[in-house]
Formats: structure tokens, sequence, C-alpha cells
């Protein structure tokens, strides 16, 4: 049976990655912003994975030499803020649902979880960013602080 080359390459890339935030701290986010707004109604929490990875594509090997200069030559144009990268993944992956609000108060209880999540999320993102801040460092959730997929 033939190997599916996109599995492979997905494996291999993968294991160029590091992560550097514990899934345990990912998993207690939603509860982490309940403590901080208190008792009341809690929304349905949706997780996006789709920012999940952050990775160095010139360290791929299928990434041509060309490619790399390329690369390279945009990093030195416009450098990666590891602290706005890794809290843009993180905001990415937490969206609150509410049921439409039928009182002031409940636009409050939302506003109010959107403005903690906010909080605790600039910690992490801040308390993570000192760990890389050299191209070589691994990048949030996992990666390198290089490039990242996904970003618009």
């Amino acid at each position: 049976m033939a190997t599916n080359f996109y599995i492979q390459c997905m494996s291999d890339e993968n294991n160029l990655c590091s992560p550097v935030i514990p899934a345990e701290l990912l998993h207690a986010v939603p509860a982490l912003v309940y403590q901080r707004v208190g008792e009341g109604s809690v929304p349905i929490v949706i997780l996006d994975l789709e920012h999940l990875q952050v990775c160095d594509y010139t360290v791929f090997a299928r990434t041509g030499e060309k490619q790399r200069s390329a690369i390279n030559a945009l990093l030195q144009q416009s450098p990666v803020r590891a602290d706005e990268m890794v809290f843009v993944a993180l905001r990415s992956m937490y969206c609150f649902v509410w049921p439409a609000p039928k009182s002031n108060d409940d636009v409050i209880r939302a506003v109010e979880f959107e403005a903690a999540l906010h909080g605790l999320l600039t910690s992490i993102a801040i308390d993570t960013s000192a760990k890389l801040h050299t191209p070589e460092g691994t990048f949030a959730i996992l990666g390198s602080p290089r490039l990242s997929s996904g970003y618009g």
C-alpha cells in the first residue's frame, strides 16, 4: 500500500514543531474567563483550531532556496512581533456563542466575557512571547516565530 504523500509531509513537518503553551492551559481558558467574570449565565464555547499551528516554512525540506530567500526578505522588511502573533493565534481559537439578548444585562454579560477573554489572552501572549524573541525559538502554539498561515 502506497503512503499518502500529504500525510507523510504533514507528519514530517509536525515533527519540526514544539508546543510552547500547555494543552491544559488552552483547555482551562473558558473556566479562567468565567472566574474573572463571576457567577451568571455562560456562553457556548467554540474552539476554532485553524490557527493552532504557526510554523517556519524555511525549515521544510520541500521549500526551495528561492522561496527561503523570499521569506527571509519579507521578514526583514516587516518583522513579526511575537506577542501579536501569539495573541491573534489564541484569540482566533475562542468564540463565545450567546442566545439572543433579552435585556441590557445580557449584552453587558457578553461584553464582560469578551473583555475577560481579551485580558487573559493578552497575559498569556505576553508571557509566551517572552520565550520567542529569536528566530530559532519555538512559536505559539506550535512551530517557530518566522511565518504563519491563515492570518489575514
